[in-house]
């Protein structure tokens, strides 16, 4: 389910996933100003630490110890961003002719069920189970 809360400009949502799962919060905003510099950062919590990413910064993913120590790793960056990822992951199985994309249409479609579940949460300030597709 999805609990998401502020306005359609500045959302902070929950993701649950049920009795034992992990839990995700995702915040995010849309800036007025034509100026506004894109930014993404995440920070994935784990028992002996975290591990951040910040696209401002270089490196842009670091590793923090339960002790505060800091490790960055800019060999995760090489090769570039997580979009130039995507776009040649979809170039390499076209120029393979792959049975299979490394994205479906399913997994659009289950985005957009995640998404529409986000906004109704957001809409009428309350839980919204997401609805599992075909």
């Amino acid at each position: 389910s999805v609990t998401a809360s502020g306005s359609r400009r500045h959302v902070v949502t929950r993701y649950d996933y049920g009795e034992g799962g992990v839990e995700v919060i995702a915040e995010g905003g849309w800036l007025e100003a034509e100026d506004a510099p894109f930014t993404m950062r995440c920070t994935i919590e784990g028992t002996e630490g975290s591990v951040e990413f910040d696209l401002s910064r270089d490196p842009e993913i670091e590793v923090v110890g339960s002790d505060g120590h800091r490790t960055g790793h800019p060999e995760a960056s090489e090769g570039g961003t997580g979009y130039d990822g995507e776009i040649r992951a979809m170039i390499d199985a076209i120029r393979d002719e792959a049975s299979t994309p490394p994205v479906r249409l399913e997994d659009a479609a289950d985005v957009a069920r995640i998404l529409a579940a986000e906004v109704a949460s957001l809409d009428n300030s309350t839980a919204v189970d997401v609805v599992e597709g075909p």
